[in-house]
């Protein structure tokens, strides 16, 4: 429109909503390609104090458990030798700061063993992000979904709402997602779209409309 009416300045509204489309094209390829059907995909999540007092406890139970059967055997072998048993480790003494200061503290061993990172503000953990319900219907609808990521890929990202759409009742538009990360996505990007690109179009059409001559 802009060119037709010889209304070159609102060309640069069309093709900074063409840029804008193109961008948001480009990464929501790459976001599906690397968080959703990525098998190693993952997010590094904080742990809550709930979470990490729950695996305080665990790890305190293990260790109670372990040095109770390390005493029991110790005690049997004492019995067969005809020895008196003799506790090799007697109980901590810890006073009140410092039991308040190592409490929640894990271990390097339990870190290790759950794949913990900890750092200054806290414990965190890498989550795997994989969305299996994608992936499953992107095997089984393999040509369907390679038409989708094309369209989505050089036309218009939106168009991946046609794998919850359930169009015609065919199951190879239904995606059965298990992490809502994905419709999350969508709508952010489509929100994106609303003010970036679909504005921008409006007003320039907006614009060059109401600039025309009354005989036009």
């Amino acid at each position: 429109m802009a060119i037709i009416f010889d209304g070159t300045k609102y060309l640069w509204f069309t093709v900074f909503a063409l840029v804008i489309t193109i961008v948001l094209n480009l990464y929501n390829f790459w976001f599906i390609k690397n968080n959703v059907m990525s098998a190693v995909a993952k997010k590094k999540v904080k742990l809550s104090q709930k979470r990490v007092k729950e695996i305080y406890a665990d790890e305190m139970n293990r260790k109670k458990r372990r040095e109770a059967y390390e005493r029991a055997m110790l005690k049997s072998e004492a019995k067969k030798s005809g020895k008196k048993y003799v506790d090799p480790k007697p109980k901590e003494t810890l006073t009140d700061a410092e039991k308040k200061k190592n409490k929640n503290l894990l271990s390097d061993e339990t870190l290790l063993q759950f794949d913990i990172l900890k750092e200054k503000d806290g414990y965190y953990q890498y989550k795997i992000i994989e969305d299996k319900g994608f992936n499953k219907w992107y095997e089984a609808y393999t040509d369907v979904a390679k038409i989708i990521q094309k369209v989505g890929l050089f036309v218009n990202f939106k168009f991946y709402r046609m794998t919850y759409s359930y169009f015609l009742g065919r199951k190879c538009f239904l995606v059965l997602y298990q992490k809502k990360k994905f419709k999350k996505h969508v709508v952010t990007t489509t929100i994106m779209a609303m003010f970036f690109v679909e504005l921008p179009l409006l007003i320039c059409d907006i614009v060059a409309i109401t600039s025309l001559p009354a005989n036009q």
